[in-house]
């Protein structure tokens, strides 16, 4: 388990797992996979900050100080089993490790671009132990604010976009930093169909955080792409997207239809298929970053083709398909596990999901 982790971690993911309740057995160190390289191993405390007997301790078997941060884990609220309503208390290394869990989400959010060894970095250097490591604390307990900001500026997830037909095309985005801004680096950059980009400078909204600016007048469905880019008085300086110029948002001048605003994508993706498990229909997103052919086959346990989703040109965009359960053939496939490809000239790409079959018989 220990090897499956650090391979998952190489492959993006970011793995954060309970260090063990050892701590009071003759064993005390921790379990697999939390000795993991690249692994943020979790260990307890209670909620004044001192740790619980059952924390597992370090060092690896190869001397690494672990565990990575420690949490609370002691008298933790969390859902009564069976229940939607009710709330209990636990504790253990598996109480505190879903809240790092969550402060490390936190910081993917904030920063997207960030890869796994980045965002333990955040975790492990903005603890509160970070100077002096140990094998009971490792680099301390989380701070949830700081590590959000190690790497610096952000922005909102997702800009608004508003149409006048007097005034023209109006976006806002929120914009953080633990330093002051710097005013004239606020921008919002855009382009006109195919055309180079051209500036306009942001300004704050009555809104804490807010910045909004107007972009030029265009007729009806006419293309406009854009992004932002902000500095602030600590030296740090950011896109958004974070690859722009060659990411941008667009959108099309006065299209009611259009609800939401994805950035072109940044690199080939493919996401765990929504929901997993599912009995009548489960949605796959992807993201193709080169336009060209692609295809997105779904294949059975035994790497047998079961349907083909698609196998067409794509343009360089976000897509979502369906599937039903349905072989090529319209026939419904047994409950089990089945595997979805997406598979490009320059890339392929296989997740797992688990269908139930049809539950209404």
């Amino acid at each position: 388990t220990t090897l499956a982790a650090d391979i998952a971690v190489k492959k993006g993911v970011v793995v954060v797992n309970s260090n063990g309740n050892e701590g009071n057995d003759q064993w005390t160190y921790m379990i697999a996979p939390a000795d993991g390289i690249d692994v943020i191993s979790v260990g307890a405390v209670y909620s004044n900050g001192k740790l619980v007997g059952f924390s597992s301790r370090g060092p690896t078997y190869d001397g690494r100080i672990k565990p990575d941060v420690v949490a609370m884990g002691s008298g933790v609220s969390c859902v009564t089993v069976g229940s939607v309503d009710q709330y209990r208390t636990a504790s253990g290394t598996s109480l505190a490790c879903p809240l790092v869990a969550g402060v490390a989400a936190l910081v993917l959010q904030a920063h997207p671009y960030l890869t796994p060894t980045q965002v333990k970095e955040a975790v492990r250097e903005t603890a509160n132990n970070a100077v002096m490591p140990d094998n009971e604390f490792g680099w301390g307990l989380v701070n949830a604010y700081e590590a959000i900001f190690y790497h610096g500026l952000f922005f909102s997830s997702t800009p608004q976009i508003f149409n006048n037909d007097q005034l023209g095309h109006l976006v806002r985005t929120k914009i953080f930093s633990k330093y002051k801004l710097i005013g004239d680096s606020l921008l919002v950059h855009y382009a006109i169909e195919d055309g180079s980009f051209s500036s306009v400078e942001l300004s704050p909204t009555e809104e804490d955080k807010e910045y909004q600016g107007w972009l030029p007048l265009q007729s009806k469905d006419t293309k406009i792409k854009f992004y932002f880019s902000a500095a602030d008085k600590n030296g740090d300086y950011k896109n958004f997207p974070h690859k722009a110029p060659d990411s941008y948002f667009t959108f099309l001048a006065f299209d009611s239809t259009i609800s939401e605003y994805e950035p072109v994508p940044e690199d080939f993706k493919l996401f765990q298929n929504y929901p997993n498990p599912f009995a009548g229909e489960t949605a796959i997103e992807y993201d193709i970053f080169i336009p060209g052919n692609a295809s997105l086959i779904i294949y059975n346990i035994r790497g047998q083709k079961v349907r083909t989703i698609i196998s067409d040109y794509h343009n360089n965009e976000r897509f979502v398909k369906s599937w039903d359960g349905l072989d090529d053939k319209g026939k419904r496939m047994a409950a089990g596990v089945y595997f979805y490809r997406l598979k490009t000239n320059e890339t392929s790409i296989v997740k797992r999901l688990v269908y139930l079959g049809n539950l209404k018989n």
